[in-house]
């Protein structure tokens, strides 16, 4: 999957909508961003509500006590 945006003049660029459904993107998602070797890297950071359930821990945590967080 290959696709060409622009840089706008804030040096936003837009990410195509195949792309954005594909990875569960939503506006405001977290992105990290690297530069390596002259390739910038965007990864997803994943939310407080969708790593809910993803780990272990002792005792019980409501989604309301992870969103204050």
């Amino acid at each position: 999957m290959r696709y060409t945006t622009t840089v706008s003049a804030k040096g936003q660029i837009i990410i195509p909508k195949e792309i954005r459904d594909k990875l569960g993107l939503l506006p405001s998602t977290l992105m990290n961003i690297t530069l390596e070797g002259g390739k910038i890297i965007i990864v997803p950071l994943i939310s407080n509500t969708k790593a809910f359930g993803s780990f272990k821990v002792p005792g019980k945590i409501s989604k309301e006590l992870i969103k204050k967080t």
